[in-house]
């Protein structure tokens, strides 16, 4: 989730990178990102980009598989 931003200034947000980190990483769950004509998609601590032959969307989706989680998650570690 690196590269080119269409924000003015330099700097990236957290927010979704963050969650994903929770949710993949901290339990095991799954996230996909659709942007154009390819999709990251990242389950536990692996992610492979792939490129959507055919198909362009014209803006981005997020989706997420949670898992429900067994004990307290101590997101603090993800935090950046």
């Amino acid at each position: 989730m690196k590269g080119n931003s269409v924000k003015p200034n330099k700097e990236r947000g957290y927010g979704v990178r963050t969650s994903r980190n929770v949710v993949c990483d901290g339990l095991g769950g799954q996230f996909i990102l659709i942007s154009g004509s390819a999709a990251l998609i990242s389950v536990k601590n692996r992610n492979q980009l792939v490129n959507l032959n055919g198909f362009y969307w014209p803006g981005v989706i997020i989706a997420y598989r949670i898992p429900k989680p067994h004990k307290p998650l101590d997101i603090t570690p993800f935090l950046e």
